[in-house]
């Protein structure tokens, strides 16, 4: 089979991917006597992602992947001794451990993450929710991976790290030891050769190159050093992380796992609800697991839970998934905590409340290659006194202006008057959710957080018609193909009568009881 990969979408991918792991000996490829198979299934996520596909497989590995040059940090040799002070040095500058206590869990964050707002101050809805719930049960510390750390004010406090010269300085070691190997073990993962000829067979050239997934394992080789340092100081008895595949998190996984202690990834979306998601189909296991991955996945509902494990093959007591809820969610249907941070600004409510439909549209990252002809067609043809509050992915919060101004040229045939941009994207989806009566997306997990608040979701993109198919073929969700069609939905959407997330904060402790050693 020879197949053109750049006209490949995301559910292809899973396919081959899964493909491979059930027919190939993924347990021959090994990185130092470790297990590397999750590393290729990463990249082959962040190759995915990409709005430009990118070539990984490039000897050194090319773009974001760009490995370190052996041959510069080999002139480092003949100075080792002077290296290895300079690195110590470097070392003991990172005293910011120091006063942190023993605690029960230490919260991993990542400063993406903390897109969320709670009393004007930057929130991490998963991570946070949930010393928001049991700070008075449990001891929490919270360690945030910033670069640069200048950052705007956090609800929660963390101890901010900037691994940046510390990776830089191991690499360095590292290369060191790789140059007085004996033999090539530390310059090539075992069983490669073998895996270029399958990606060759299937999808015509290689995309993850072997340099690609050793410099993704050497910087979390270095990265798990930095943990220990931390677990050792917090001795925690338990590592939660949002988004497990970053190679922070990774390595954070590395470190908890070599040192014995629980990690879990709390599931922060829902690619098809874990069908078509590279980072939870797991279709092979090696005796006694995988180190690079969390021991538990916090999920969020049943059906993604049996999506995981349903067809895990023995042995399927490791990286189990349990079910402990939306911990964001949680927190939005309590009636206490709505009354006291549901509020919109003044000026929005005004706008909601002059309005005879307000439409949520949650959009993707990486609008600049998204078509929004249908959209901007939609819009223009609308009724003058509906409400369009476009929402921005989380991760493009930070650049709001810019992607605004790219949204207005994009939907400059819509009537500006009736868009809201800003102020929908900088308030939190729960609250929007409560006062919008549908919710359009190209392909957005939101679909989830809207069901619980009622809100029907009518998908208007390619790729989300593909990796929610089994839920529009269950009819819980709805499908547009032109502006006429999404209109139609509009008016009359199918009602909301669905839920797969737990929003449960009984749930969310007994989850954590479990995890927890």
């Amino acid at each position: 089979m020879n197949i053109s990969v750049k006209r490949l979408g995301l559910p292809r991918y899973q396919e081959i991917l899964d493909h491979w792991e059930q027919n190939l000996d993924t347990d021959a490829l090994t990185y130092r006597g470790r297990h590397i198979w999750p590393v290729v299934k990463i990249l082959y996520h962040m190759y995915t992602k990409s709005p430009h596909p990118i070539d990984l497989s490039a000897e050194p590995a090319a773009a974001f992947m760009e490995p370190p040059d052996l041959n510069e940090h080999l002139i480092f040799t003949a100075q080792y001794g002077k290296l290895a002070q300079q690195f110590l040095e470097e070392m003991s500058k990172h005293r910011v451990f120091d006063h942190l206590s023993p605690c029960d869990v230490l919260l991993v964050s990542e400063s993406v993450n903390a897109y969320a707002t709670l009393e004007g101050k930057r929130f991490d809805p998963f991570l946070d929710s949930l010393y928001y719930m049991f700070n008075d049960t449990y001891r929490f510390h919270k360690v945030e991976i910033t670069v640069p750390p200048d950052t705007p004010p956090r609800w929660l406090e963390p101890v901010y790290i900037d691994p940046t010269a510390f990776v830089g300085m191991m690499d360095k070691l590292d290369a060191y030891r790789d140059s007085l190997a004996s033999d090539s073990s530390g310059h090539r993962v075992e069983g490669y050769s073998a895996f270029k000829d399958s990606q060759r067979d299937t999808l015509g050239e290689v995309m993850i190159g072997e340099e690609a997934v050793i410099d993704f394992v050497r910087h979390v080789e270095a990265l798990s050093r930095l943990f220990k340092m931390i677990y050792r100081h917090t001795r925690p008895r338990l590592v939660l992380v949002v988004d497990y595949a970053s190679r922070f998190n990774v390595a954070a996984c590395k470190a908890a796992s070599e040192m014995g202690i629980p990690c879990a990834d709390v599931q922060h979306g829902a690619a098809g609800g874990g069908r078509y998601n590279f980072k939870w189909s797991w279709h092979h296991m090696p005796p006694g697991g995988y180190g690079l991955l969390p021991r538990y996945f916090w999920v969020w509902g049943d059906r993604t839970r049996e999506m995981m494990m349903g067809d895990r093959p023995p042995p399927d007591q490791y990286h189990k998934a349990i079910v402990g809820g939306h911990p964001w969610l949680t927190l939005w249907k309590d009636e206490k905590f709505i009354k006291r941070h549901g509020k919109l600004p003044a000026e929005l409510e005004s706008r909601l409340s002059g309005a005879t439909k307000s439409i949520l549209v949650t959009l993707p990252n990486a609008i600049e290659t998204m078509d929004f002809d249908l959209l901007a067609e939609t819009m223009t043809r609308a009724p003058k006194d509906w409400l369009w509050l476009v929402r921005l992915h989380p991760t493009d919060i930070n650049e709001t202006e810019r992607y605004e101004a790219l949204l207005m040229d994009r939907l400059q045939t819509a009537d500006s008057r009736n868009l809201e941009i800003t102020i929908a994207t900088q308030a939190n989806l729960a609250v929007l959710l409560r006062r919008v009566n549908v919710h359009l997306t190209d392909n957005s997990s939101a679909c989830f957080d809207a069901l619980e608040f009622g809100v029907p979701t009518v998908f208007f993109g390619s790729l989300g018609v593909e990796v929610f198919s089994e839920y529009l073929d269950d009819e819980v969700f709805q499908t547009a193909h032109n502006a006429d069609e999404l209109l139609t939905a509009i008016e009359s959407p199918r009602p909301a009568a669905h839920s797969f997330i737990s929003t449960s904060r009984k749930q969310a402790e007994k989850a954590l009881k479990r995890m927890l050693v």
